[in-house]
């Protein structure tokens, strides 16, 4: 099982590969491969090349969440797809599609509130925009993706202390001047079976780590120990008080290190590491779960 990195915040100096505010990731278990993500832009792609690796190799695509850091990047596909139909390749039938797996509130035209009023965050993309390429699964309950792999479907939120807040509404016409708030009921993560316990995959934990880590526990039937996490926290601009007590939660709950990037807060991670052993996760890091020196 392993885990690359393919676009992100956080760039080595002197790397070959360009980063941005988004987030992507391949994990491989075995002969399958899923691309969890696709980022902002077409960066993903781009960095990968710099790997040797093809983002179209991937059977699935699951998303964590519909915002559009994280989703932007098929754009990049789709358009790549196009260029081969006009060149005469034919555009993939049912059969060929490569499926992409996402919560049914996934679509949402989701706008986050600032100081100028409504800024759009969601997908750049409909529904149709993408099926028209893709085979699109939308599920709230966990599907395993390979052997080893479970898209954890909708999070069961458990802990006060991670009240996702109303700084996002999304369009409602049953809601206050049309819009609702939105506490991103979409937000998941993947749950990697490895021989020692459980890795867990986010993208931006909108719905809380410490809440995916309970659900993640069980992903795959009993309850198993979580040896890591890698991903956005999203920590960053909370209070101290959240950040120790969701220290404190993965210091006891989480066996081994933690690899906090994204929306986590530079900040954020440093106060994190007074709970926990965390490491870094920028564009390029491979993570052989598998691996014997692997942190646990």
């Amino acid at each position: 099982m392993k885990i690359t990195i393919l676009t992100e915040n956080s760039v080595l100096f002197a790397s070959p590969f360009s980063g941005e505010h988004g987030f992507s990731a391949l994990v491989e278990d075995g002969e399958s491969k899923i691309l969890f993500d696709t980022g902002k832009t077409d960066l993903f792609a781009k960095n990968a090349e710099l790997m040797d690796i093809d983002v179209f190799e991937p059977e699935i695509i699951a998303f964590s969440h519909g915002h559009y850091d994280h989703t932007g990047g098929i754009l990049h596909m789709i358009h790549t797809i196009q260029e081969a139909e006009e060149k005469g390749s034919p555009v993939p039938d049912e059969n060929n599609k490569t499926k992409v797996v996402v919560h049914p509130e996934f679509f949402r035209k989701r706008y986050a509130r600032d100081d100028d009023g409504l800024r759009y965050i969601g997908n750049p993309f409909t529904r149709e925009d993408i099926e028209k390429y893709f085979s699109v699964t939308s599920t709230s309950e966990p599907v395993k993706l390979s052997e080893n792999i479970v898209f954890l479907g909708g999070i069961n939120r458990i802990f006060d202390f991670e009240d996702p807040g109303d700084w996002s509404v999304y369009q409602d016409e049953t809601g206050d001047k049309g819009f609702t708030v939105d506490t991103i009921p979409d937000d998941t993560a993947l749950a990697l079976r490895t021989d020692k316990g459980i890795f867990v995959l986010t993208g931006c934990s909108h719905s809380g780590i410490c809440s995916i880590v309970e659900q993640a526990k069980t992903a795959f039937g009993e309850e198993q120990e979580i040896i890591g996490i890698m991903g956005g926290l999203h920590l960053a601009g909370l209070p101290d008080e959240k950040i120790k007590k969701t220290g404190e939660y993965l210091r006891d709950n989480v066996k081994g290190r933690i690899y906090p990037g994204h929306c986590t807060g530079f900040d954020e991670i440093l106060k994190l590491s007074q709970y926990c052993d965390t490491g870094y996760s920028g564009i390029g890091v491979v993570l052989d779960l598998n691996s014997p020196d692997l942190q646990n």
